[in-house]
């Protein structure tokens, strides 16, 4: 009987991870989970903030582990972090989390749908619920635009709604994301220390940079520079969120940060080479298949051409694309740089050619939506980057890659939305025309 309830609980997690990891959701920042080994009962997750909160963009990872009778019983669900400091303003950020031994940096999370928290009769757990459901809830539910209301006793509306209070929480909860949950997260995925996550935090922390740096110009700009961080009537000894705003010291991680991943970029160039003399490894024959069919015409995209940039490297492509017709992009010529390394890493992607768009940074990475077994291929990436030169920009602050191109595009004012487009006219004829 154990054994039946094990198995019907392995084939449940399965179908749940598949419809995790291939959701593709524009609306709110990805949500992925893998097993941990080969055991189907120990799930690692990562959760991105969502945007315009003081999570927005941060890196969260959590422990999912199930018992035997899931999904009739809920999984308990941890966070946890190698860090101390990272579990400690996790856990003080808001109070759906409670210590479940310091010694390992542990947190269990607190949801009334999991059996840890008080909650109404419908809140309650129900064999309906997926992975999914609970790691969106955690996303949505927890990392508030205003995390001082989820304390208790501090509901927004209740009799300790203090304005300032409110804001000052949200301000040093914003420094402490951008310190650990960006910063810290992503030093150690450089230092190969967030298996299995490295690489896919190497690569959304290029995708939101523009964000990131916004966000931490925006707040220095405010003024807070060196000031104590503001203490909350509910925090007390051993659990508080203590320490200084140094935005300065953000500023300079967040672009040496990038530097980093940028002369990494250039370093999966060169072992391009070594790996295609090499001609062994299922990504160099998937390479070589697409190399073959692009060359023969199998691949039909209109108005597109790609290659290896060089017949020695295979890892190393670049793509030509004329803008569609009836596009803003309409009658330009782009070029785009593809970057492959020897594993499963996402290709690093971006347009040669200047482009201002809501979905592609200031640098050129554009924000597409592929699923992870097909983010490795040519012609998707390619089909994905049409698609989104011919689509009107998405409104969801969590595509938005470049912030200063998001709102010229949807601003109110129609002056500034006719200077979005005569931006974007002068550079279509700068891809044509070369400098004005």
């Amino acid at each position: 009987m154990q054994k039946d309830t094990r198995t019907t609980a392995h084939g449940r997690i399965q179908k749940d991870l598949r419809e995790v990891n291939d959701k593709l959701n524009p609306d709110s920042p990805p949500i992925f989970a893998l097993p941990v080994g080969d055991s189907l009962d120990h799930v690692d997750a990562l959760i991105m903030g969502p945007p315009e909160t003081p999570y927005s963009f941060g890196f969260f990872r959590f422990d999912m582990q199930f018992p035997s009778t899931y999904p009739n019983t809920p999984p308990k669900v941890l966070m946890y972090e190698l860090h101390l400091l990272y579990a400690a303003i996790f856990a003080r950020t808001h109070p759906f989390h409670r210590s479940y031994g310091l010694t390992t940096f542990i947190r269990a999370v607190c949801l009334s749908i999991l059996g840890t928290w008080s909650g109404e009769s419908e809140d309650e757990w129900r064999s309906s619920y997926s992975i999914n459901y609970v790691l969106s809830a955690i996303q949505s539910l927890i990392m508030t635009a205003k995390p001082y209301h989820n304390e208790p006793g501090y509901e927004e509306g209740g009799e300790h709604d203090n304005p300032e209070e409110i804001n000052a929480y949200s301000d040093k909860i914003t420094h402490e994301v951008m310190r650990i949950a960006v910063c810290g997260m992503v030093e150690d995925a450089i230092l190969g220390r967030n298996e299995p996550w490295n690489e896919l935090i190497k690569h959304q922390f290029l995708l939101w940079f523009d964000n990131y740096l916004s966000t931490a110009e925006r707040e220095l700009a405010r003024g807070l520079e060196g000031q104590e961080f503001r203490p909350m009537p509910f925090e007390f000894d051993g659990n508080t969120a203590a320490g200084k705003y140094n935005y300065t010291n953000i500023i300079a991680r967040l672009k040496d940060l990038k530097s980093r991943i940028d002369r990494e970029t250039e370093e999966w160039k060169e072992k391009g080479k070594v790996f295609t003399k090499k001609e062994t490894g299922w990504k160099y024959y998937q390479l070589m298949e697409e190399a073959e069919k692009f060359k023969s015409g199998k691949v039909t995209l209109e108005g597109v051409s790609a290659a290896p940039v060089e017949d020695d490297n295979l890892y190393h492509w670049q793509a030509s694309i004329f803008g569609p017709d009836g596009s803003p992009w309409e009658g330009g010529f782009y070029n785009v740089d593809i970057i492959f390394s020897e594993d499963e890493a996402p290709p690093r992607v971006r347009f040669i050619t200047e482009m201002f768009h809501p979905h592609v940074t200031s640098d050129g990475i554009p924000f597409y939506l592929v699923a992870p077994a097909r983010r490795g291929l040519v012609a998707t990436i390619l089909t994905a980057i049409i698609k989104l030169l011919k689509a009107n920009p998405n409104p969801s602050p969590a595509t938005w890659a470049n912030v200063q191109a998001a709102k010229m595009y949807f601003s109110n004012d129609d002056e500034v939305k006719k200077e979005y487009r005569k931006k974007v006219a002068r550079l279509v004829r700068k891809s044509v025309e070369g400098d004005e």
